[in-house]
């Protein structure tokens, strides 16, 4: 048997578990019951409820399933079956939430906050995710009501907060659009050794999708900040199994993605130029490529040569930069600089001992750092390098 529901949705009422049946609601006035089923068909949510065949209707009343969907239909004398002020209760054929997709998320709702009335359908859904090398890897988003009409379907805005674990990584959303697609984070960040705000990152049933991150306010090593020019891919590497953060040139022709900025020491307005670097979710640091070939000055009279040999590396609370010395003829050894917080929470320069041993000519020899009390006195500020030492003769004098 058809009917129609609120005047305008076909609904089929009996099936083979539940037949229509013929009661007394009393007063002599007999009522038609059973099931009564709503199709996915009677709604045009534009493809973002799918893999359901449809709303059982359930007496809001009962609390039992055979109970509650033996639902009142039709009464002898026209008058309404039932009070149902906030409508009905909807579910599958069992009286149990409804299983769906919705945006391809697999989705259930809980029946006794999900409700049709008139022609709006509110499920109060809990979405699934399954993305690998996550924790959690189902998400188990409590979204709220998927709200849906005869035709339409509306968007879920939402400041409910969620995360996922990534090895050493979190990754935190703060507020999330779902729509007609993908569930949006539009606010929200990834602690990756750097906080990375995220201005757009999608979520797929099965993995992450495109995102738009905000390198504009980051620090490494919690205090070196540095500016990105180029191109940030983030992604799971499966083959060496760490999720990355990536930055890279735009283009091949361009000298650099990244670069750093008036640090102490170095002249005013002087680049140092990164052309790539990738933030890996299980080590503890990450390298910097330099763009070779640079020379930097560092207090005047250190010379920084980069991008010939080793790379930066960020650390937790420093940043490294091998490759300093001091043009010393004859000397050929190099040290490394660091930037890193002080004890007033400001940007600080430190450089490693360096140790200058040579011959300077006719005899004369240098010794400058060759052992820790010397090298512990080194500096190199404003005023230029200083070390202790010793200069000295072939048995003449020291």
């Amino acid at each position: 048997m058809s009917l129609k529901v609120f005047k305008k949705f076909s609904a089929d009422v009996g099936d083979t578990q539940l037949d229509i049946q013929l009661s007394d609601a009393g007063n002599d006035i007999g009522v038609l019951s059973g099931k009564v089923f709503v199709s996915a068909s009677s709604f045009n949510t534009s493809g973002s409820l799918s893999n359901y065949s449809g709303l059982y209707l359930f007496d809001p009343n009962k609390q039992n399933n055979s109970g509650k969907l033996n639902l009142p239909t039709l009464t002898a004398d026209g008058s309404a079956p039932l009070s149902i002020p906030n409508g009905f209760e909807v579910g599958n054929q069992n009286g149990n939430g409804l299983s769906f997709k919705l945006n391809g998320f697999l989705s259930n709702a809980d029946p006794t906050n999900s409700f049709f009335n008139h022609d709006t359908v509110r499920l109060r859904t809990t979405l699934h995710t399954n993305i690998q090398n996550a924790t959690p890897s189902d998400l188990k988003l409590q979204i709220g009501d998927v709200v849906f009409h005869q035709v339409g379907i509306d968007p879920i805005v939402s400041n409910k907060s969620f995360s996922f674990k990534l090895d050493n990584w979190n990754l935190t959303a703060s507020k999330w659009i779902l729509n007609q697609g993908n569930l949006v984070i539009n606010e929200g960040s990834i602690n990756a050794g750097v906080n990375v705000p995220i201005k757009t990152l999608e979520i797929k049933p099965n993995s992450f999708g495109f995102g738009d991150f905000d390198f504009t306010s980051t620090m490494v090593a919690g205090i070196v900040p540095i500016t990105i020019t180029g191109n940030v891919y983030f992604g799971h590497d499966d083959a060496n199994g760490y999720w990355y953060l990536s930055v890279s040139k735009k283009n091949l022709s361009d000298e650099y993605a990244a670069y750093f900025k008036d640090l102490p020491g170095m002249q005013t307005n002087v680049l140092m130029k990164i052309s790539g670097f990738v933030l890996n979710s299980k080590a503890s640091f990450f390298s910097l490529s330099p763009t070779p070939g640079q020379l930097i000055n560092i207090y005047k009279v250190g010379k920084l040569s980069l991008g010939n040999a080793s790379d930066l590396a960020a650390y937790e609370d420093y940043l490294y930069i091998p490759g300093l010395g001091f043009n010393i003829p004859n000397v050929t050894q190099s040290t490394a600089i660091k930037y890193y917080k002080d004890a007033n929470n400001k940007l600080a320069f430190g450089m490693d001992g360096i140790n200058i041993n040579t011959n300077a000519g006719n005899g004369v020899y240098m010794k400058f750092g060759v052992n820790e009390q010397q090298q512990n006195s080194q500096v190199l500020d404003d005023w230029g390098f200083r070390s202790w030492g010793v200069v000295g003769e072939a048995e003449k004098f020291e």
